[in-house]
């Protein structure tokens, strides 16, 4: 995960992605779109959301891994909000990338509270 942070090569990390084994690589994803979320900007969210694009066409990673993993994020989303700029607009890029159905994205805003929770379906649905 920190290789593929600090050098941004969306192939460094399906390669990672694909050493794990299936049922952990939602912890992958929800590692990196925690560290893009939280601390990393708009830019890293852009990379993160290239690299979970190029693992769900690739089907390196299902899609309920993928929704798995940003269902652990989006939970907190309220609490993290104050604290950081941006967070709804960030999860949304990423979330693009995933190319999940409108019943898992659906899911996924309806675990958002508050104002986070408009955000996200205003910029996803």
């Amino acid at each position: 995960i920190s290789s593929f942070l600090s050098s941004g090569d969306v192939g460094a990390g399906e390669r990672a992605l694909r050493d794990l084994p299936a049922e952990h690589r939602w912890r992958f994803i929800h590692k990196i779109v925690l560290a893009a979320a939280l601390r990393d900007g708009l830019i890293m969210a852009r990379l993160v959301g290239r690299l979970i694009a190029s693992v769900a066409s690739n089907e390196i990673c299902s899609s309920e891994s993928l929704a798995l993993g940003f269902s652990k994020v989006v939970e907190v989303l309220d609490v993290v909000a104050p604290h950081t700029t941006d967070v709804a607009s960030r999860i949304a890029i990423m979330l693009k990338g995933a190319h999940l159905n409108n019943a898992q994205l659906v899911g996924l805003v309806e675990q958002a509270v508050g104002y986070e929770r408009e955000m996200l379906l205003g910029l996803l649905l």
